[in-house]
């Protein structure tokens, strides 16, 4: 038996909108301090922040596990509307165990937003028996089929919804979630839970539903579910958890809290050691451009594409100092392995010119680049205007060059679907932009949660905004 006492594999961040409220560095520093070696995130029905999870754990000695809580119709998740009766959805918990777990989660993630979404990005049964290798299966919280069938007093249906989950992944794969956060429904089954556990060979263990870091962040949270729901805290009717238990408890803690049942303790480190992947950032992995027959690499091709455009756009002999710059641009862009970003970017802008589409001049630090006014992805040849290229692409620094394109709003989509076209839609996606609460913003909605008057939050926001300036003050000295 591990020397390791506990492991969160129950946890909500802060990527679950406006619900979670963990950040991942505070969480990293806790588990440490508290002699936790691993953890894992299961946002609701998303993994917004698996990349940067994996970073900040492995950063500080924890391992990390990749997983979800989603939501789970038990109708056809392509329906858009429930059947009287029943339920819109259950929560179950799933947890990468390996690389393919990891991308049937990928895949199951993209489909409840793209297929099933209603409310909530929604899969069906059929869906999770497609993608279901590699992965492991928790009961999760109140919100799950086990849960709920014994709330009702079907313990028949709980054990055959536990036998289900097993026949798709194992019995050693498939856990009980036991919680006990003081609510009265959860204290109603705890006991029938860990029977039906017995009863099937599943493994009971305890977890605990963890929305914020401590104890002392509940009323905070209490104030981000006002925010996702437009209530205010005085408002009786408002979404509350019931309880200030949902916050990342220490191994002692969880120790106490199931001293009936201490090997739903330990056992979560056995789902922990099962587990074994995680998000590796190395190199860049980039797709090749389509290119006429006769050259032997795409850095070949951007050669010759930039050298006879260069020539074509300055309408004139390449002078012997242009010729140096596009050699030396060349050579750090096919150093870096980026030739084919140039090539795809290049072709996007050439077709959008073709087509009509009105395209930008040149924005950022691209505007910089010999290479780029050659290849037509900007009209701004950086020599006239003494602009640096190592701004733009620096062999100093491994980052991906970054391309502002500036286009016409009303055809953006004609462009879209000529890179769907031109590469297969299956290769073609848009990357999400999270946008924080700055202090100002924050301090306008907390105020309104509050119960303060608008006059009154946007004085505490310009205060906000003189605090942030330099004065040395913080906001409850200048109050």
């Amino acid at each position: 038996m591990s020397s390791r006492k506990f492991v969160h594999l129950h946890l909500h961040s802060e990527y679950s909108l406006l619900d979670g409220a963990i950040q991942f560095s505070r969480l990293g520093e806790f588990l440490v301090k508290n002699g936790m070696d691993a953890v894992a995130v299961t946002d609701h029905g998303n993994m917004f922040g698996a990349v940067q999870f994996c970073d900040k754990m492995e950063a500080v000695g924890v391992k990390p596990i990749i997983g979800s809580e989603v939501y789970l119709t038990p109708g056809s998740m392509h329906e858009k509307k429930r059947e009287s009766g029943r339920p819109k959805y259950y929560h179950l918990t799933l947890l990468a165990a390996s690389e393919e777990g990891y991308h049937n989660l990928v895949k199951l993630s993209s489909a409840g937003f793209l297929e099933g979404f209603y409310y909530k990005p929604r899969i069906d049964r059929e869906m999770l028996e497609k993608h279901c290798a590699g992965l492991i299966i928790g009961s999760a919280c109140l919100q799950g089929e086990v849960a709920q069938n014994l709330l009702q007093g079907k313990r028949d249906k709980a054990v055959e919804a536990v036998r289900y989950y097993q026949s798709l992944v194992g019995k050693d794969r498939f856990f009980i979630e036991l919680m006990d956060h003081g609510l009265a429904e959860e204290k109603q089954i705890l006991t029938a839970l860990a029977e039906v556990a017995a009863e099937t060979g599943a493994l009971p263990v305890a977890t605990n539903d963890a929305h914020y870091l401590s104890k002392d962040d509940a009323k905070a949270h209490e104030i981000l579910l006002c925010l996702q729901t437009g209530k205010t805290l005085d408002d009786p009717g408002r979404m509350k958890f019931g309880t200030e238990e949902f916050y990342v408890k220490t191994p002692e803690e969880m120790a106490v809290l199931f001293d009936w049942i201490p090997e739903a303790v330990s056992n979560s480190v056995i789902i922990a050691d099962m587990c074994d992947f995680s998000v590796k950032q190395g190199e860049f992995l980039l797709p090749d451009a389509p290119m006429p027959d006769g050259y032997a690499s795409q850095g070949d091709y951007l050669a010759d594409l930039a050298g006879e455009g260069l020539s074509r756009r300055l309408g004139r002999q390449v002078t012997q100092k242009e010729r140096e710059r596009l050699e030396y641009e060349l050579e750090i862009i096919n150093g870096m392995g980026f030739p084919g970003y140039f090539l795809i970017v290049s072709e996007l802008m050439r077709w959008a010119r073709a087509e009509g589409i009105p395209v930008g001049p040149g924005r950022g630090s691209a505007a910089g680049s010999l290479v780029s006014f050659a290849v037509e992805i900007t009209d701004v040849n950086p020599l006239d205007h003494d602009l640096s290229f190592e701004r733009f692409l620096n062999p100093a620094r491994a980052q991906m060059p970054d391309i502002d394109l500036d286009v016409c709003v009303e055809r953006r989509a004609e462009i879209i679907e000529h890179i769907k076209q031109l590469y297969g839609e299956d290769s073609v996606c848009q990357i999400i932009t999270y946008n924080r609460m700055k202090n100002k913003a924050a301090i306008r909605d907390v105020a309104r949660v509050l119960g303060m008057s608008y006059d009154d939050g946007d004085i505490l926001s310009r205060l906000a905004g003189e605090a942030d300036d330099g004065s040395g003050k913080s906001l409850l000295e200048m109050v």
